[in-house]
């Protein structure tokens, strides 16, 4: 009885944090939706203790960081994104050593070490903070450690598969899953390249990103399930006296993780019927109510008179992060799998020589050990949770264009539309200096 009551007491403590924690959550990602980001970074200071917990700190670096970006301090965003990527490396080298435990509770009780696709798009997003601060060499390196990042994708888990090969000798199988994946090149970091390029004058490096951004769309069809901008030959035909601003637009909100649970049955050694409860993660698109994404861009002539619309324009899709999100996810998903039956595998096997122990003993001492195994298997079921942790900020879709104009100060507008073509969205930015022969770079953010 009175473990009973302590089990019960557990599960009504479990029940009280978790609702306090999804109550603060949906405030932060309101604030989110809403544009509001400064609001949205002070709640997470206000309960960091609450949503993240002493194995976070990849995510509190990650999400904090994007918020800072989305807000406009690009500085601040650089350092906690770095801080993100230090540790992300650390702690993925020491989820090697870690390993034993999550055969033995859950694949939780390790530091998050992130997914591959935050892993990369940190580059991404640390290469346009140093855009918006105008330090183009830094934006370069960026882009560089996103693709060599890219390029060790195929071999990350060798160590992993090692491990679960040599696990599953233990139990009398084969793991043999070569965790392969479509995704090698990205469209987004090739666009960005290709521009940065450009601002320097080196239009044949720029060239060569242009045919890579078609080439990522004829090789990974899976992943770029939407026509390829169609303006990309405007970005080298800049009429004489004339600029080109582009803009960087982001929509949604990257997949999230859900718990699945699978139960399979069998007898124990009364030949009752049990089960063997597994749980993993499986990775989900979020909904999105933005379909387009459409810019107008206005010239201030006078202080006195209204602004001038000069041009609009419709963004194209680039790079579906989503897509490459689930991809990425996919290439370990095995691994996790096999994790989590030679944990229900042990577990079980635990509690059953545990109950078989009680009934060979007998007596005051075999009762102890077959109700410690009752308890032990309840345990276990409790304790047998997918690790659904991933960072929360990060966009579905990043879509870009481009305008010929002359250069001066101009306001930009940006309007997010539904499948009706009902404004949804909309953020201005205003005073936007268009010099000629520089990189005119204007981004936009409409996380829902």
């Amino acid at each position: 009885m009175k473990n009973i009551k302590i089990f019960i007491l557990i599960a009504v403590i479990f029940s009280i944090v978790a609702c306090a924690s999804i109550d603060d959550l949906q405030i932060v990602e309101g604030h989110v939706k809403a544009g509001q980001y400064e609001q949205a970074l002070f709640h997470v200071e206000e309960n960091k203790d609450i949503l993240y917990d002493s194995k976070d700190k990849v995510l509190y670096f990650l999400d904090t960081g994007l918020l800072f970006h989305y807000n406009g301090d690009y500085e601040k965003s650089v350092t906690v994104l770095t801080e993100a990527e230090k540790l992300m490396y650390e702690y993925f080298s020491k989820s090697i050593t870690q390993a034993l435990g999550t055969y033995l509770v859950n694949d939780k009780v390790t530091d998050y070490a992130g997914e591959d696709f935050e892993d990369i798009y940190i580059n991404i997003f640390n290469a346009l903070n140093y855009i918006n601060n105008d330090n183009i060499e830094s934006a370069f390196v960026e882009i560089r450690r996103f693709d060599n990042k890219q390029k060790e994708l195929q071999v990350k888990y060798a160590k992993s598969i090692d491990s679960a090969r040599e696990q599953a000798a233990k139990h009398g199988s084969q793991y043999t899953s070569d965790l392969s994946s479509e995704f090698h090149n990205s469209a987004m970091a090739r666009y960005l390249s290709m521009l940065l390029y450009r601002s320097e004058g080196k239009l044949d490096s720029a060239t060569i990103d242009k045919k890579m951004i078609v080439r990522a769309f004829n090789d990974q069809k899976n992943i770029y399930t939407f026509s390829m901008p169609q303006n990309l030959d405007e970005e080298f035909n800049i009429p004489e006296g004339k600029a080109r601003i582009n803009f960087v637009s982001f929509s949604g909100i990257s997949p999230e993780k859900i718990e699945e649970v699978v139960r399979i049955p069998y007898s124990d050694i009364n030949n009752n019927l049990n089960y063997m409860q597994i749980a993993f993660p499986k990775m989900q698109k979020r909904s999105s109510d933005v379909a387009g994404v459409r810019v107008t861009l206005k010239k201030n002539i006078m202080p006195t008179l209204a602004p001038e619309v000069v041009s609009r324009a419709y963004l194209a899709p680039i790079e579906s992060i989503e897509n490459i999100a689930l991809d990425t996810f996919a290439r370990k998903q095995p691994l996790i799998y096999f994790r989590a039956i030679v944990r229900g595998l042990t577990k079980t096997a635990t509690s059953e020589g545990m109950d078989v122990a009680g009934q060979n003993i007998g007596g005051s001492v075999g009762l102890a050990l077959s109700v410690f195994s009752f308890f032990n298997d309840l345990s276990n079921k409790l304790t047998e949770r997918a690790d659904t942790r991933v960072a929360r900020y990060f966009p579905a879709i990043a879509s870009v264009g481009g305008i010929n104009v002359e250069p001066g100060i101009y306001d930009v507008f940006f309007e997010y539309v539904n499948n009706s073509g009902v404004v949804i969205s909309s953020e201005t930015k205003t005073n936007f200096e268009i010099k000629k022969g520089k990189l005119n770079l204007v981004e936009s953010i409409c996380l829902k």
